[in-house]
């Protein structure tokens, strides 16, 4: 289904652990969501161990990190807007409190 490629020498390496970058790749693909790196926002949160767009998984990591709303092209997302960066904590408390 296109969710793992595998890697450019054309093997698979199923006993090997997992990169953050090939978990974001692998749970982009399976959630439909497809980034190009030439449709992504200038005001969106670039870390700074993902600053070389020519790697394999920057629009992928870009993906997974940035909340933004997109529309589909024919093979992948255009962004169109950057969404709210959310208070994560203030979040997790108020879903603490009223879930115990």
């Amino acid at each position: 289904m296109g969710f793992i490629d595998g890697y450019t020498d054309g093997t698979f390496r199923p006993d090997k652990y997992v990169t953050r970058a090939e978990a974001m790749k692998i749970i982009n693909r399976t959630l439909d969501r497809i980034p190009h790196k030439d449709h992504l926002l200038s005001d969106m949160i670039v870390w700074i161990d993902n600053r070389d767009r020519n790697k394999w998984y920057y629009a992928d990591v870009q993906e997974a990190t940035n909340s933004h709303v997109y529309i589909w092209d024919t093979t992948h997302e255009i962004w169109v807007r950057i969404l709210p960066v959310r208070d994560w904590a203030a979040l997790e408390l108020r879903w603490y409190y009223t879930y115990q």
